[in-house]
C-alpha cells in the first residue's frame, strides 16, 4: 500500500512566508505523498512578484476574484482541480504541525483540537465562527462539489455542512494537531502586548515604541482587530 495523497492548499498573499512552511510539509514526504497546491491572489499578487519554489511536487498557479474573502475563491479554485485524496487547507501565516502527518487517514475525515500560544488548547466546536480552518483534514470523497462560500464564516459553515451529512465518515481526535496562525506568533503584535491608542490613531506597545496605524497594511489591521474582538468574546474569526 503506498503512501496516502494529501493536497494541501494554501491561500496565498504573502509569499515571503513559503520558505518558513517549507520545512514541516518537507518532513510529512516520508508518510504522505503531497501535492502542495499554493494559489496566488492574482488581485493581489502579480507574477513578477513570485520566485518560484522549484519543487516537483509544488502546484503554483494564480487566480483572482473581485469578491474573494480570506482566500476561499482561490481555495475553491484549487478544489476544483483535485480528483482525489485528502484534502489539508493550510493558511498562508500558518505551518503543518508536525504530529498531524501521524494520523491513519483511513476515515473520510479528521477533526481535532488546535494548538495555541502559551500553551492553550482550542477545542471542538463545528460551527461558524467556533472552529479554525486547520482544525480538519477531509477527503475529496465526502467534499465531493461543496465549495466554500465567500464570505468571512466560510470556513465554520463548510466543515458544518460536511458534519451534517457525513458525521459517520468522520473522526474527531481530542489531541492538538494543529496551529493558529503560528507564523505571527512571538511577534510584539502576535503576542497581543499592544492595545490600539483611539485618541492618537496609533498601536501602543508596552515597550513604549509606536505603530501608527496608518503604515500596517490593511490585512495586518483587520488581523490585529480580529485578535483583539476574539481575546475579548471568545468568538473565532478567520484572519
Amino acid at each position: 500500500m503506498g503512501s496516502p495523497l494529501v493536497n494541501i492548499i494554501t491561500a496565498c498573499t504573502r509569499p515571503e512566508n513559503l520558505a518558513k512552511m517549507l520545512p514541516e510539509i518537507e518532513n510529512a514526504l516520508d508518510v504522505w505523498n503531497i501535492v502542495w497546491w499554493i494559489v496566488y491572489d492574482a488581485q493581489v499578487i502579480h507574477q513578477t512578484q513570485v520566485a518560484t519554489l522549484g519543487k516537483p511536487y509544488v502546484q503554483e498557479i494564480f487566480h483572482g476574484h473581485p469578491t474573494s474573502v480570506s482566500g476561499k475563491a482561490q481555495l475553491n479554485f484549487a478544489l476544483d482541480r483535485i480528483t482525489s485524496g485528502f484534502v489539508y487547507v493550510l493558511d498562508d501565516d500558518n505551518t503543518l504541525h508536525p504530529a498531524l502527518k501521524n494520523l491513519p487517514l483511513t476515515a473520510g475525515g479528521y477533526i481535532f483540537q488546535q494548538q495555541l500560544e502559551g500553551g492553550a488548547v482550542r477545542d471542538i466546536d463545528i460551527r461558524p465562527s467556533k472552529i479554525d480552518q486547520a482544525q480538519f483534514l477531509l477527503s475529496m470523497d465526502i467534499i465531493g462539489d461543496l465549495r466554500y462560500d465567500l464570505c468571512y464564516d466560510a470556513d465554520g459553515k463548510f466543515i458544518s455542512q460536511i458534519y451534517n451529512q457525513h458525521a459517520d465518515m468522520l473522526q474527531v481526535v481530542h489531541e492538538p494537531l494543529c496551529y493558529y496562525n503560528h507564523l505571527l506568533q512571538g511577534s510584539e503584535m502576535g503576542q497581543g502586548n499592544m492595545h490600539f491608542d483611539s485618541q492618537q490613531g496609533e498601536w501602543q506597545s508596552t515597550s513604549q515604541s509606536l505603530v501608527s496605524l496608518a503604515e500596517m497594511s490593511h490585512d495586518a489591521q483587520l488581523a490585529q482587530v480580529l485578535r483583539i474582538v476574539q481575546n475579548q468574546t471568545g468568538e473565532h474569526f478567520r484572519i
